[in-house]
């Protein structure tokens, strides 16, 4: 028989999304990855018509955030294709000033989300591969 997809492997949607919901509250919650973009300016010319990129992290963003998240996961990991309903990936980072440090973070607080789940260390190397893939299109600072 076939090898189950690594959609099903971590649970499928529930799964994804008890994960996702576990990685974004403490990637939140981690100073090193500075989720909500203190501090952070993007725009403008010479200091002329910037504006703070500091995003709100209220109730209803945060919802948002992890619907877009586990639906990206669901489909990256063959899931059956759901349409993804987020912004384009480069687009809704864009001006955040993301560094390769907080990628790194983020990640590394995925990695514990996987951990405290009991995901298997292939299907965790599996999905952290899946999020390195993104990396590209998140980092504007390095």
């Amino acid at each position: 028989s076939a090898t189950p997809t690594l959609y099903t492997r971590l649970g499928g949607n529930v799964g994804i999304a008890a994960i996702v919901d576990d990685w974004i509250n403490r990637s939140m919650a981690d100073p090193r990855v500075n989720f909500v973009r203190k501090d952070v300016n993007k725009g403008g010319v010479l200091g002329v018509g910037r504006s703070s990129a500091t995003w709100n992290g209220d109730a209803q963003n945060v919802k948002m955030l992890k619907l877009h998240m586990s639906q990206f996961l669901d489909n990256a990991t063959g899931g059956p294709i759901v349409k993804y309903q987020g912004k384009d990936r480069k687009a809704a980072h864009q001006g955040l000033q993301i560094t390769n440090d907080e990628v790194d973070a983020c990640i590394g607080d995925m990695k514990a989300s996987l951990d405290a789940h009991h995901i298997p260390s292939a299907d965790q190397e599996a999905l952290l591969a899946i999020l390195e893939q993104t990396r590209p299109q998140v980092v504007e600072k390095r």
